[in-house]
């Protein structure tokens, strides 16, 4: 929808509103037609950034629309425009780049342009490298087509620019996924100097050591978290699941059952319990875990199959075809 604000010029937003419109139709047809779209949006967004050139809304939707029609040096021009004018309009740059850093390189991709959409991704990093949402819709544009080590240098990006605490734990998630185990370690002790006041980082480095076969490093790390924030989930959960891979059983299952009463509607510390109490071959226990965290979320093959498991140690075979039955339902 055409972001309209207070005070701006009422031909333009009506403008903005038709160039819209055709820039929706570029969309949803090809070939000459929607070329004769784009180049309408294109002069109706000329007409509006000629009435009012200090709105940064008119110059957002007119890069837009270049950028429909192979026209990336004057897009280019028009993108600046819009981020020149941030300073008097709050809704500049940031609205901006979810129109043109995600919309048209997706709509490249969905036409099957993979190598245009890397293209284009790649001219908006490189006219704008200081800003991280652009290398994180590039770095999700390589995962999407496979090229892992392309990805990772992107996320590395944009977590060294960005404030987002999300992305430094994709980018930590993402090289454990490769078991890049160094570089992990290294994206968690940078996240930790940034973000010092919060349980994750501490949590995310013990897990890196978890993950690396090496869980008594880890708990001290995740003492410290919990320190931190007594109430988190995090860090209790992975500490007793460094406990239940040392075989401290007991312990494990300790810690995961105060997880369990401060966050008793989480199915996945249910489903900790219950792999803990597998591990001990208490198999009453374990049925009873596993039965929660199914009831918790009953749409989650992974805790059924758990479930499974548990009714099969036991021969309650009669079940068990149910439950299958519902996995395959749901996959």
């Amino acid at each position: 929808m055409s972001r309209f604000r207070k005070n701006k010029n009422l031909e333009v937003q009506s403008l903005i509103s038709k160039a819209e419109q055709e820039l929706t139709a570029v969309r949803f047809t090809e070939g000459a037609v929607a070329h004769s779209h784009a180049l309408e949006a294109v002069e109706i967004m000329r007409k509006a950034v000629s009435i009012d050139k200090k709105d940064s809304n008119a110059w957002e939707f007119l890069c837009r629309a270049l950028l429909c029609i192979d026209k990336m040096e004057e897009a280019k021009v028009a993108w600046k425009k819009a981020r020149s004018l941030e300073k008097d309009d709050i809704f500049s740059f940031t609205a901006f780049n979810m129109i043109i850093a995600n919309d048209y390189p997706i709509m490249l991709e969905e036409m099957g342009e993979m190598q245009y959409a890397e293209l284009v991704r790649k001219s908006f990093t490189a006219a704008s490298p200081e800003i991280p949402e652009l290398w994180l819709a590039l770095s999700n544009f390589y995962g999407r087509v496979g090229k892992r080590e392309q990805q990772i240098l992107t996320l590395t990006k944009a977590a060294r620019l960005s404030s987002d605490e999300n992305i430094h734990i994709w980018l930590i998630e993402l090289l454990l996924e490769v078991q890049a185990f160094k570089a992990a370690d290294d994206a968690a002790d940078k996240a930790i100097q940034k973000f010092p006041e919060t349980p994750w980082p501490l949590s995310m480095k013990g897990w890196v050591y978890v993950q690396e076969g090496q869980p008594e490093k880890a708990i001290g790390f995740f003492q410290k978290a919990m320190k931190i924030d007594p109430d988190d989930f995090e860090a209790p959960y992975r500490f007793a699941m460094a406990l239940q891979y040392l075989k401290r059983f007991e312990e494990a299952k300790s810690l995961v059952r105060e997880v369990i009463e401060k966050h008793p509607e989480n199915a996945n510390g249910w489903n900790l319990l219950g792999s803990i109490s597998l591990d001990q071959r208490n198999l009453d226990e374990c049925e009873t875990a596993f039965r929660k965290a199914v009831e918790l979320e009953p749409q989650s093959p992974d805790l059924i199959g758990n479930l499974i498991v548990a009714l099969k140690e036991q021969g309650k075979n009669q079940e068990i075809d149910i439950l299958k039955k519902k996995i395959e339902e749901l996959t």
